[in-house]
């Protein structure tokens, strides 16, 4: 998926392997540069012989580059959510795909995929704030106030001396 399945339609187009990628940035013009430095036995074709990719309508990422071999395009499932991540995501793909094209095996009796990215943010936003909590005592910083002070007043000098003091505000009335 992503970064990975780019990585693997290279991996098996330089060495003649069959390739899946899933919502891969496209890989076929900074291919040929891998094809000239590696001497490779494999036809410089091979990335359209060898390759599938499934791509879905509203992905940024797979518009960094030109896809080769057969290209699987479906619609995005989560366009009222994030625009930068929301048709990116592995779960939608997966989901989407059992959705549309079923599965014979009954693996699976359903498929349900929800993206909260802001209740994910303040969860993660959360637990960082407690790790902090925990491992940063008050008692040490208290007991060095000093040294703390000092630590700041020296970086602020080197800012001050790298990039100028910021500029006052003027009063309103003179």
């Amino acid at each position: 998926h992503s970064l990975g399945g780019g990585i693997a339609l290279v991996v098996g187009s330089l060495t003649g392997h069959l390739a899946v990628a899933i919502q891969p940035p496209g890989v076929y013009h900074s291919l040929a540069k891998h094809h000239t430095q590696q001497a490779t036995m494999h036809s410089s074709h091979a990335v359209h012989t060898r390759s599938v990719s499934l791509v879905v309508e509203g992905d940024w990422v797979q518009n960094f580059d030109g896809h080769g071999g057969l290209v699987q395009t479906m619609s995005c499932d989560q366009t009222q959510k994030s625009v930068v991540i929301g048709c990116h995501l592995l779960e939608g793909a997966i989901c989407h795909l059992l959705r549309h094209c079923g599965d014979q095996a009954q693996r699976f009796a359903a498929c349900q995929h929800d993206y909260k990215p802001i209740s994910t943010a303040l969860s993660v936003v959360g637990s960082a704030m407690e790790f902090f909590r925990g491992s940063w005592q008050m008692s040490y910083l208290a007991s060095h106030w000093d040294s703390a002070a000092m630590a700041s007043l020296f970086v602020s000098a080197i800012a001050v001396a790298r990039y100028g003091a910021p500029a006052l505000p003027r009063p309103i009335f003179q």
